[in-house]
């Protein structure tokens, strides 16, 4: 296992003991989304109290923490697709940004209410509670 501030990664078969990539920023249980591709763990963090921004950070699976998004806001869900991170934040408002790292851009889409997404190859879809629907976008015209 390994640690990401408050989160653990373990391999596949469970062995080996904890290992810490990173600690010291503040997660939140409710307000803190997590994923990983074959190189970097992806996560969501409020400001520090060492007041260094809130945003997306990544962290190489072998240590070391950088910040690639720079938001404001609190980041409720993380997905990635493809060269993009999009995530959901408090507002209710979807955004994409590269996962190299840069600025998000707010997606232009329907809703008032949006509590879940998901993405695939093509599409971004969600819910929106104030309408009770599920909605689809195409990801090209984004």
């Amino acid at each position: 296992m390994t640690t990401i501030g408050a989160t653990w990664r373990c391999t596949a078969a469970g062995r080996g003991g904890p290992r810490e990539i990173h600690a010291g920023y503040e997660l939140s249980a409710r307000r803190t989304s997590l994923l990983t591709d074959d190189e970097y763990v992806y996560f969501s963090s409020a400001t520090t109290k060492s007041g260094e921004k809130a945003g997306i950070r990544r962290a190489k699976k072998t240590g070391g923490v950088t910040l690639l998004v720079p938001f404001e806001d609190s980041i409720l869900r993380l997905a990635l697709v493809g060269p993009y991170l999009y995530f959901l934040s408090t507002s209710s408002t979807l955004h994409r940004a590269p996962k190299a790292g840069g600025p998000a851009k707010r997606l232009p889409i329907q809703g008032s209410q949006i509590r879940a997404f998901v993405v695939d190859g093509d599409s971004i879809y969600w819910t929106d509670q104030g309408s009770n629907r599920v909605l689809r976008a195409s990801l090209a015209g984004l």
